[in-house]
């Protein structure tokens, strides 16, 4: 068998989705007050991410369906950027299959809250300091203040109270050790001095919330993955059935083998793959 012409290019998107999604979850993982720009990198990548795993999922049906024959260009970018749509497009496609992982997060859950702030920043939120320069934001608000809004969440709801108490506690010592001796002068996540207590105890909350963090963020991006793996599958199965000639789709699962693990080995972890 031959390659058709559209193995190359989702070959390649597996590639490059595979490469935003490292990059943004390790930088989620290892972003820490106040290093903002490793938050940032950590949105971009895996909200970018998120975004095209969703996409190949939606382009493998309609080709699954349609001789393998890609949808248009004006059906693949009808979504645009909005992740929550993406997500709500793709639950039928893995209810018709068998997926049963893959289910749109319940309202009010850390889950939803996590897609929603990723469909937030690539839709609009991501110009947030760029549109602050000219006028006030209407709509949307700062992405670091909504996701240090999610890590207090996690930290109350995820974090054991005896290990928060003990960081933090560790935090405040050491500040009340050298507090005469330094002068702090720091702004937090909404952009607000903080106090010299405060400059000290929230990068150790952040420390403590973040592998709790990615265990969420694991409970969105992971059933896409298994989602866009089995659609994959059984459109390779129908294409190894129907026509013998060409490879239209790659096994997409095999990009993806690295992203997996306990909640435990997901906390633990702080690169991938």
């Amino acid at each position: 068998m031959t390659f058709g012409p559209t193995f190359s290019a989702l070959q390649n998107e597996g590639f490059l989705a595979q490469g935003c999604l490292a990059a943004g979850l390790t930088a989620l993982r290892n972003a820490q007050f106040p290093d903002k720009a490793t938050f940032y990198t950590g949105f971009f990548q895996l909200s970018t991410a998120l975004e095209r795993v969703l996409k190949l999922v939606l382009i493998i049906e309609h080709m699954r369906k349609n001789s393998f024959s890609p949808p248009s260009k004006e059906k693949i970018e009808r979504p645009g950027h909005n992740l929550v749509r993406l997500y709500n497009d793709c639950e039928p496609i893995a209810s018709a299959i068998g997926v049963t992982s893959f289910v749109v997060p319940a309202i009010g859950s850390l889950e939803a809250q996590i897609l929603n702030f990723l469909s937030e920043f690539a839709k609009k939120s991501r110009y947030y300091n760029l549109d602050s320069l000219a006028s006030t934001p209407s709509g949307y608000g700062d992405p670091l203040v909504a996701w240090d809004a999610i890590l207090s969440q996690v930290l109350e709801f995820d974090v054991p109270s005896q290990k928060r108490y003990r960081h933090e506690a560790q935090a405040k010592a050491i500040h009340d050790l050298i507090e005469n001796s330094i002068y702090v002068q720091q702004h937090g996540m909404d952009g607000r001095l903080l106090s010299s207590e405060n400059a000290f105890v929230l990068p150790a909350q952040h420390e403590i919330a973040t592998p709790y963090a990615m265990v969420r963020v694991f409970a969105v991006i992971r059933p896409a993955l298994s989602l866009l793996g089995e659609i994959a599958r059984q459109a390779c199965d129908y294409n190894l059935r129907t026509d013998r000639s060409a490879h239209h789709v790659p096994y997409m699962n095999e990009f993806f083998q690295l992203f997996d693990g306990s909640p435990a080995e997901i906390r633990r972890k702080k690169r991938w793959p």
